[in-house]
């Protein structure tokens, strides 16, 4: 969804395409057509990419922190997040 700008907010229809440089869209397997991040950057894949930086960013902290306590909270914290990204 982020590499290909996939989401219903960059969903165009192909009179619309046609009227558009072919490099500003990308149209899938199943002839669906997206425009491409440089025109336009989707609100799932923005969403996305900031799920994808929370969990990393609760991973390093997991890395550093040595109270138990606060380990399993953070490992619950990035597990939530991964599955929160995986839904989307």
């Amino acid at each position: 969804m982020i590499a290909h700008n996939l989401c219903y907010t960059t969903l165009i229809d192909h009179e619309m395409a046609a009227k558009m440089s072919p490099g500003d869209y990308t149209v899938t397997t199943e002839n669906v057509v997206f425009v491409k991040a440089s025109k336009r950057e989707g609100l799932l894949p923005r969403i996305l990419q900031n799920i994808i930086e929370a969990r990393k960013k609760a991973k390093n902290e997991l890395k550093k922190a040595t109270d138990p306590f606060h380990r399993a909270v953070l490992d619950g914290r990035q597990l939530a997040l991964k599955i929160s990204a995986n839904s989307v």
